[in-house]
């Protein structure tokens, strides 16, 4: 596969050329190869049944897939190259690619049929569905094989901070320095939703002084550490490692967003209200309102339904492994991997959920 795929989809995802590459659906290559032949079946030579007993099922094939998660180094990258490591420990001789992406690009290359499975957050998914923003038509041919963990809202500043809110910064007009993660993921989409039910935009935050940086989670808690941030806009685990390992040197905190907010940006997004409770970071001294969403695992439709059964079970069966890679995933389970909400599980997912009892 090519590796200057994401630079084309930043265009896709911004212009005519995102219609042109919806329109051709999924007929691009998705680097899978599975074990059915074109009628279905196993490609392996049939075998003669005896009349005693019956003939051994052809071992599945090794796939060959490549997964687009997030940027390098980030809790994404770990979990994707977990799920690669699934594959190869049920499925021996597979060969699995992670490329660094972000979810909406993401979403959109296994749409194209650039990769066949991608990261994206359960709002992003919804928007490709639907043809809304960042997208400019539906991408009907998206599908869900599993959700992964919740993601939630948690505004993060330094305890040294000189606002406790983010009513206060807009009050005093505070030339604050926020980061709101890559420019058109969903952390950056839910802080302009969170800022404009509160009547500021980005350029507003720059007029008085402030600065709005597209930083990654790492580098994100560089410049925490280095006195240059004053706000962080993850959407993430609760507990999040990097916070916690964070905190140990810079002390940190949870700042307040209003219900407002909260509800507009969920509304927005498809988001509903949950909270974190206090004590689940050592400096969250009290409950936190946010709103929550799910991190998933993506496909689509034109990927072969073997293919797919083939990653969901390689999943399910090595669950102890992948909840030893992240965190994240500590609380995994076949009957969460199947909530999806309104979004279609691809049908090999459905096959194995189904032969394993979590889906009726």
């Amino acid at each position: 596969m090519k590796k200057n795929w994401k630079r084309g989809l930043v265009s896709v995802l911004t212009g005519a050329i995102f219609v042109a590459m919806t329109a051709c659906g999924g007929s691009g290559s998705t680097g899978t190869t599975t074990s059915q032949g074109s009628n279905g079946n196993s490609g392996a030579a049939p075998q003669t049944e005896s009349p005693s007993a019956p003939a051994e099922k052809p071992a599945a094939a090794p796939l060959n897939l490549t997964l687009a998660g997030g940027s390098s180094g980030g809790s994404w990258t770990a979990i994707g190259e977990g799920i690669g490591e699934s594959i190869r420990r049920a499925f021996p001789g597979s060969t699995f690619s992670y490329e660094p992406g972000q979810d909406g690009a993401n979403t959109a290359a296994v749409a194209g049929g650039m990769v066949a499975l991608g990261m994206a957050h359960s709002p992003i998914v919804k928007q490709a569905l639907n043809g809304e923003e960042p997208f400019k038509s539906p991408l009907d041919n998206v599908q869900v094989v599993a959700s992964l963990y919740p993601g939630l809202l948690q505004v993060v500043a330094r305890q040294d901070a000189s606002f406790k809110s983010i009513d206060e910064i807009v009050e005093k007009k505070l030339p604050i320095r926020v980061s709101v993660n890559k420019k058109g993921t969903i952390q950056d989409l839910i802080a302009q939703s969170v800022f404009e039910a509160y009547g500021v935009t980005y350029a507003d935050i720059e007029s008085w002084g402030g600065k709005v940086l597209y930083s990654s989670s790492g580098e994100s808690m560089d410049l925490f550490r280095d006195g240059r941030l004053d706000l962080y806009f993850p959407v993430i685990k609760a507990p999040e490692t990097y916070l916690i390992e964070t905190s140990t040197s810079v002390p940190l905190q949870l700042i307040p967003v209003k219900d407002e907010a909260l509800v507009k940006a969920g509304e927005q997004w498809g988001m509903p209200i949950n909270t974190i409770p206090a004590g689940t970071y050592s400096f969250l001294k009290e409950d936190y309102k946010t709103i929550e969403l799910y991190v998933q695992l993506v496909t689509s439709s034109d990927v072969p339904e073997e293919t797919i059964y083939q990653v969901t079970k390689s999943m399910t069966e090595n669950l102890d492994y992948l909840k030893t890679i992240h965190n994240a995933l500590a609380e995994l389970t076949p009957e969460g991997m199947t909530k999806t909400g309104d979004m279609p599980l691809h049908t090999g997912a459905q096959r194995l959920y189904k032969e394993i009892g979590v889906l009726k």
